[in-house]
């Protein structure tokens, strides 16, 4: 969506249900570590006994990791150190795949999505059905979502990981389980699918109620686009709201406010879709994605004001030079001013910068059809 520039979905299960131990043995699947795992989960787990574990030094790698990663000040390189020693000294056992998942999980907070990928992978190989498994197959969707996929095998492959980590919970109500849901729904929504989209965002939502978790930061905003893509424009508002008021401070209330601002505006309230944005832009006045937001909505709604859209979209490149949607942006407002050699520049600055940006290559066709009519046209036409 044009109006969208999520950096990062808030995942919120990350780790969830890790089972450590450097006691000399593998953990039973319904045994904790105490402070070392966060907000686990593990109710009603079956009790299936491990053989002994020969690699206590291993546990003990694995067990430092996960305290670096569950810290106050996090150390994301030592906790990456210490899982890399602990699959060293057991590259093909139980204690690895746990160490793959902590260094998936500290790959993720890097926001290094195709190492978490492959350290994800990893840990499913080792251990498929494992207490971790889950945690893993999440760790993994997240990332495929959140390196900007395009294709709709990737979408799939990030469905399968959350149709697994489901069927590997089938039996509990847990964090992990919930996350599954979350990113199913984004998923859908990438897919078009958005009435599946809106019945996984309900049941993420009622999992983090019966969980007392009251961590469903996104989740709101999930419901929203999928109402949004749905046409239910008043259900979209009402969700984007929710998730404003709920998580004032979360990281993805300018996301909410851009959804619900290209609502109003769907709905024809193109006043009120400017006001949301200027409001949004007066508090957080370095979100290049705002003015690119309003800068569209200035070119296409409000009377075509195009010089006020090509102040904002200046504004969104110089907080984002890199962005090839902003440059789009700018690209329609001087194709709607006449200014065919400015908007073929930005038009090719945007597919340089991302060639999949479908609304640029139709803008190089409308300059030269236009170019191609003016040439045509009668003197005095």
């Amino acid at each position: 969506m044009r109006l969208f520039n999520r950096k990062k979905w808030v995942f919120l299960a990350a780790g969830i249900a890790l089972c450590l131990s450097c006691a000399g043995t593998k953990p039973k699947p319904s045994e904790q570590s105490g402070d070392d795992v966060t907000e686990a989960v593990t109710d009603d787990l079956p009790e299936e006994e491990f053989e002994p574990d020969d690699t206590p030094d291993a546990w003990c790698y694995v067990r430092s990791a996960n305290s670096h990663l569950q810290s106050e000040d996090k150390n994301i390189y030592s906790a990456i150190q210490d899982a890399s020693e602990a699959i060293r000294l057991d590259p093909d056992g139980y204690a690895a795949a746990t160490a793959y998942v902590l260094r998936a999980r500290a790959h993720s907070d890097e926001n290094n999505h195709y190492q978490t990928i492959h350290d994800a992978s990893e840990a499913i190989r080792l251990s498929p059905d494992g207490i971790n498994a889950p945690v893993a197959y999440i760790l993994r969707a997240e990332a495929r979502l959140n390196k900007n996929i395009k294709e709709d095998g990737d979408v799939d492959l990030v469905i399968e990981d959350c149709d697994s980590a489901i069927q590997l919970d089938a039996r509990h109500v847990r964090p992990s389980t919930e996350a599954a849901y979350f990113l199913r729904s984004v998923a859908h929504s990438r897919k078009k699918n958005y009435d599946q989209a809106v019945a996984d965002s309900d049941t993420a939502i009622q999992m983090n109620i019966r969980l007392a978790f009251d961590s469903c930061c996104g989740r709101y905003l999930s419901r929203a686009e999928a109402h949004f893509g749905k046409k239910n424009y008043d259900l979209a508002i009402e969700d984007a709201s929710a998730e404003i008021q709920k998580f004032p401070d979360g990281d993805n209330v300018w996301d909410a406010r851009r959804l619900r601002a290209k609502a109003y505006s769907e709905k024809g309230d193109y006043n009120r879709a400017v006001k949301e944005l200027s409001e949004a832009i007066q508090m957080n006045p370095n979100d290049a994605g705002l003015y690119n937001s309003r800068a569209w909505t200035y070119a296409h709604y409000m009377k075509k004001n195009f010089d006020r859209a090509i102040e904002d979209a200046d504004r969104a490149i110089e907080l984002d030079p890199n962005s090839g949607t902003y440059y789009d942006t700018r690209g329609w407002a001087y194709f709607g001013k006449g200014d065919y050699d400015s908007a073929e520049r930005d038009f090719s600055k945007a597919l340089q910068l991302d060639p999949s940006v479908e609304e640029s290559k139709e803008g190089m066709e409308k300059v030269r059809e236009a170019r191609a009519a003016k040439k045509t046209a009668k003197p005095g036409k």
